[in-house]
């Protein structure tokens, strides 16, 4: 996604976008402004060619940080510049209307991770609790159902993002700046290292990032 909004917004307006035609593609693409998805030529598979006078291709280069290794992600970089990474938010979030104020609490999403997987922590269940009884605090448990514009209405009204370390952080590219993301981590073996990406996303979207580290196996 990050690669697809760079291109649409550094190349002529006259060009075409090539992308994908699949599920995954289309419940963002759908999500776009008319004018831009007026741009899309979607591939219909093998066997279509598309000739062109001039092809724009998006390398690593442009909007990654290409001079750090990350062994985590079987080649594909996580490692987006700031700028980059702002695109996501600046083209899905910020078409959300504003929130009418209903109350002075915080708005706390915690991230529950599936059932048997890893990672996972073993106290989720009594983080909920605890938060419910807080003053001036509402919390809701984001299980991953619903729709894609249902995850980015509830991710950029939220204040804070509590989970263990999970896709379900990649909602934090829908939070408004200011946002606090408490990322529940592990201790680690060399074998399950823990990636830092989600560190490096809340960097660049300007949220207010902290770290737990839990023991175990």
């Amino acid at each position: 996604l990050p690669r697809f909004l760079y291109l649409m917004k550094h190349v002529p307006e006259e060009c075409p976008i090539l992308v994908s035609n699949d599920s995954f593609t289309s419940k963002y693409f759908g999500l776009l402004p008319e004018a831009q998805q007026k741009r899309l030529l979607r591939w219909p598979g093998p066997g279509t060619v598309f000739k062109a006078n001039r092809v724009y291709i998006a390398n690593e280069g442009p909007y990654c940080y290409t001079s750090l290794s990350n062994p985590f992600t079987a080649g594909i970089s996580t490692h987006f510049h700031p700028t980059v990474v702002s695109l996501v938010r600046e083209t899905f979030a910020n078409q959300q209307p504003p929130r009418a104020p209903s109350s002075s609490s915080l708005k706390v999403i915690i991230i529950q991770p599936e059932a048997g997987t890893f990672p996972a922590y073993a106290d989720h269940n009594a983080l909920v609790k605890e938060l419910e009884l807080v003053n001036n605090v509402t919390t809701t448990v984001f299980t991953g159902v619903g729709t894609l514009r249902e995850h980015i209405e509830l991710f950029s009204h939220a204040d804070i993002v509590i989970g263990p370390h999970g896709t379900g952080f990649t909602n934090l590219v829908f939070c408004k700046p200011g946002t606090g993301v408490i990322e529940i981590g592990w201790d680690g073996k060399a074998e399950k290292e823990m990636d830092n990406m989600y560190y490096r996303l809340a960097m660049g979207l300007s949220l207010r990032y902290r770290l737990v580290i839990g023991k175990g196996e």
